[in-house]
């Protein structure tokens, strides 16, 4: 294991998704256990004034366009 890295343990995404939580500093990296797919990082202390900055992947693959789905 890398220095400063903790295994956080079970936690689940922004989602709901179920996951396993590892953290190196102020980061934290949601991992699917069964396939260690990232589902989500988390930023701790950005600024002063905020706690968390989280983005979560809700699919991955080629896009046939840039637009938003509705």
């Amino acid at each position: 294991m890398l220095d400063g890295s903790s295994n956080d343990g079970p936690t689940t995404d922004a989602l709901g998704r179920a996951g396993y939580a590892i953290s190196q500093w102020d980061l934290t990296y949601v991992v699917a256990p069964e396939t260690g797919e990232l589902l989500e990082y988390r930023i701790r202390r950005i600024a002063p004034s905020t706690s968390t900055y989280r983005l979560t992947y809700v699919s991955r693959g080629p896009a046939d366009s840039a637009r938003w789905p509705e």
